[in-house]
């Protein structure tokens, strides 16, 4: 169990690296990108740590079910 937590949070990890990288070369600032990545995730971080477990639950579960294909996007 523990370490299907583990890699589950390296990927979580992974996958948000990337975002953050693909908003930067989106907005031309990919040179920019090692320096100023940890100051983002604070940022970040920062906003996260405001809400209650119940918030980001909810949050999480509401944009997973927006985000989720629908049963005719599953037939094509």
């Amino acid at each position: 169990m523990h370490r299907r937590l583990a890699n589950r949070l390296g990927e979580m990890t992974d996958r948000r690296r990337r975002l953050i990288r693909y908003t930067f070369k989106k907005e031309g600032k990919i040179d920019q990108f090692e320096q100023q990545f940890p100051q983002a995730i604070r940022r970040k971080d920062e906003v996260i740590e405001r809400f209650s477990t119940m918030q980001l639950e909810e949050l999480l579960n509401n944009c997973l079910l927006y985000t989720s294909p629908s049963p005719r996007d599953r037939t094509r």
